[in-house]
């Protein structure tokens, strides 16, 4: 038992520090770019102010764009993606009723957590917000960069609703619910920041997935 508790703490501990070092690594790409400019520092630069090896570097991302946008991963992480699946029902397989037009009832919500999840693993704070739009500024080469990264985003949340639902990715269902997402998160992004704001990011992501599906329902 005493070993197991002291590996345990040992492993949060390890977590701890790979998340404060990713952060680390984000927090600098997005100050650079915001005082220099994207196209104005390179990946050894950025480990210098951080104080690790390039090879650190590339165990938390494989670019520097990859870097200024938060994300590890060009897709959706293996065991979110896995949880999001488990929860629906392909049509015509049995278990859960389905809703509207043949998906699982639940579909929406899920999608909400699962786009809340990725969101709060990333830092959402002011500071982060506005470096990010300080750096749209910038660099002509940042509005397209993050253009290019809701893009893949978008494509991939459709495969993985297409997947679980039983559906192509083209279908308009997979398609709709998407770009309702996409809406939702953009919505949501500039009500958390307004100044008066005091709720949570998910509380409010949660605010606007309920009007939308109000809506939807009329």
């Amino acid at each position: 038992m005493s070993g197991g508790a002291t590996s345990q703490r040992g492993t949060g501990l390890r977590e701890r520090k790979r998340a404060a070092t990713r952060e680390s690594l984000v927090a600098g790409a997005r100050s650079f770019s915001a005082e220099r400019g994207f196209s104005h520092w390179t990946v050894e630069q950025l480990c210098e102010e951080v104080g690790v090896s390039r090879r650190t570097f590339f165990n938390y991302f494989p670019s520097k764009e990859a870097a200024f946008l938060g994300q590890a991963e060009a897709g959706i992480p293996a065991d979110l993606a896995e949880r999001f699946l488990s929860r629906g029902t392909p049509a015509g397989t049995g278990g859960r009723s389905a809703g509207a037009g043949g998906l699982s009832p639940g579909l929406l919500e899920d999608m909400a957590d699962l786009a809340c999840t990725l969101a709060e693993a990333m830092p959402l704070t002011r500071a982060a917000f506005d470096q990010v739009m300080a750096a749209i500024d910038k660099d002509a080469k940042v509005l397209p960069l993050m253009r290019q990264s809701i893009e893949r985003r978008d494509a991939a949340f459709r495969r993985l609703i297409a997947h679980r639902e039983g559906i192509d990715p083209e279908d308009p269902r997979a398609q709709v619910a998407t770009a309702v997402l996409t809406a939702v998160a953009h919505r949501t992004l500039a009500a958390f920041f307004q100044p008066d704001n005091t709720r949570s990011y998910r509380q409010v992501f949660t605010a606007y997935v309920a009007a939308a599906r109000a809506v939807l329902q009329t």
